[in-house]
């Protein structure tokens, strides 16, 4: 058994609780009649942050009167107010520029830009029920550009305007591939909804092959079917926790992964955190916070097929028992849907689930799996690793799920998906809460010609917290990048989680983001 893996997965699964409070970030400023340029060297001591501009610049002896408590954000606004000067905030340095500002004359002979990017947006129905289909594909056919739809099926791909005359493809395990072009959805959202895809077979056929044997298969020919080139991956991750049935922490970035040839056991993939920004609820006071650590590199190893699984890989069958539950569509071409269990109870993690094999290719489409029940038992000590006196912490539910994605006739990555469930109790505080952290990244672009690795400095590590490495955004965080669109559910929690100051009711950037 690979333990290697096991032991990354559970590291994923840590938490750190702690009693505290959770701190107010807006901080208590007060410049009078101070030059710009003295006033930022206070607030980078005040914020931990670092500054970047052009010394030249004439805002920078400008004298100003600020005073109030402020967030990063609104300090800068405050501070930069009528100076013809922006900012954006990148990680943790702030970046200043001069706005140009064309005067009346020019302002009529420029004619409205072209737009560069074309915005997909629709949702995804079953169009038997009108049940939303969650998580499927949505990619440009034969292109490397692809995202998923969320919970509720729906999806916004955004794409370079080049892309006009090509074509949307829409597909889920289970139903029949959808294809639209992309000058047909007109800046529209587009109902679309998927049939159900039959299969009609012999069961006879089905038993006269071995499960065992159709996973042995698959891993003699990960070589043939997944690619073996270095490449690029740009990717969105989504992290969000929630005590209860109240969101507290919701984070999100782009990533760049250095992408290992999937035949190499040298290699790891690394992970480099591109932009990421996050809300907190800072106006709730809690007596338990809970961190999720590892988040961004561990959703990367769940790559099941470069990280070898206990369950798929050459030494699983002498502890798991394969089945053929029955063979669905994807695509149009078949899969074999294999369930997996232990055989008995042993010393180590276990896990069951189901594998999606490609009937022709034998290639893995997908895998969902967790923890079974005495895997679970035993992770408990793992998956916390620290609590507050007299207080229990116990997991009671994982969820993983991996899919891959066919390109020119070989496989990649493409979505991965991680859940863990646990409840907290505390008879000293009369704590009785529940936590759960989803996080999900999906694979938006893929590049085999640019493969050059990162240094170690740079990229996320399993003991990193994502939410602690993330500064302040700017209103166009996003520009042209690509993201899996939240749920109402998520929505409603980021109206309740929001930042108010003490002076102004100011929105904070999720409301800014998503018109609330």
């Amino acid at each position: 058994m690979s333990f290697r893996w096991v032991i990354i997965s559970i590291l994923f699964l840590q938490c750190s609780i702690q009693l505290t409070a959770q701190a107010n970030r807006t901080i208590n400023l007060c410049f009078e009649n101070i030059e710009i340029a003295k006033a930022i060297d206070t607030i980078s001591g005040k914020y931990h942050v670092n500054f970047s501009y052009n010394a030249e610049l004439d805002v920078l002896k400008k004298k100003k009167k600020v005073c109030g408590e402020y967030t990063l954000s609104s300090a800068l606004q405050a501070l930069l107010n009528g100076e013809n000067t922006g900012y954006s905030i990148i990680s943790n340095t702030v970046v200043l520029f001069q706005l140009i500002t064309p005067d009346a004359d020019s302002i009529q002979n420029i004619s409205p830009p072209k737009p560069e990017f074309i915005d997909i947006t629709g949702k995804i129905s079953n169009a038997t029920d009108k049940s939303p289909i969650s998580y499927a594909s949505v990619s440009v056919n034969k292109y490397p550009i692809s995202t998923v739809c969320n919970n509720d099926g729906y999806f916004k791909l955004r794409l370079p305007e080049r892309y006009y005359n090509d074509t949307i493809v829409i597909s889920s395990i289970g139903y029949m591939q959808e294809k639209i072009a992309v000058s047909d959805f007109n800046g529209q959202i587009r109902n679309i909804k998927l049939f159900e895809s039959v299969v009609n077979i012999n069961p006879v056929i089905i038993k006269q092959i071995s499960a065992e044997n159709i996973v042995k298969e698959s891993l003699s020919r990960i070589k043939n079917n997944f690619c073996q080139r270095k490449a690029v991956y740009t990717s969105y991750y989504r992290e969000t926790i929630k005590e209860n049935e109240e969101y507290y922490s919701v984070a999100e970035g782009v990533l760049n992964i250095a992408k290992a040839p999937y035949n190499s056991h040298t290699q790891i993939d690394q992970v480099k955190i591109f932009k990421a920004r996050k809300n907190e609820n800072k106006l709730k006071l809690t007596s338990v916070i809970y961190k999720l650590e590892g988040g961004v590199a561990n959703c990367v190893k769940m790559d099941i097929v470069k990280d070898e699984a206990p369950f798929y890989s050459s030494e699983a069958f002498n502890t798991y028992k394969y089945q053929v539950d029955r063979m669905d569509n994807y695509n149009g071409r078949l899969l074999y849907i294999i369930s997996f269990k232990p055989y008995s109870d042993t010393e180590d993690l276990t896990y069951t689930g189901k594998l999606y094999i490609d009937k022709e290719s034998f290639a893995l489409v997908a895998a969902t799996f967790k923890l079974s029940p005495s895997g679970l038992e035993r992770a408990t000590q793992l998956l916390v690793k620290k609590t507050p006196r007299k207080t229990r912490i116990k997991p009671y539910n994982t969820d993983y799920r991996v899919f891959y994605r066919e390109i020119n006739g070989k496989w990649f990555l493409d979505f991965t998906y991680t859940g863990i469930e646990l409840k907290a109790r505390s008879k000293i505080i009369g704590f009785n809460s529940t936590f759960s952290a989803i996080s999900q990244m999906v694979v938006n672009n893929i590049d085999t010609t640019n493969t050059e690795r990162y240094k170690y400095r740079d990229i996320s590590k399993v003991q990193d917290i994502f939410t602690e490495q993330i500064g302040e955004p700017d209103k166009n965080f996003w520009g042209e990048c690509n993201i899996i669109e939240p749920e109402e559910s998520l929505l409603e929690a980021i109206k309740r989680i929001r930042v108010e100051s003490v002076q102004t009711k100011s929105q904070g950037f999720w409301q800014k983001i998503f018109g609330l």
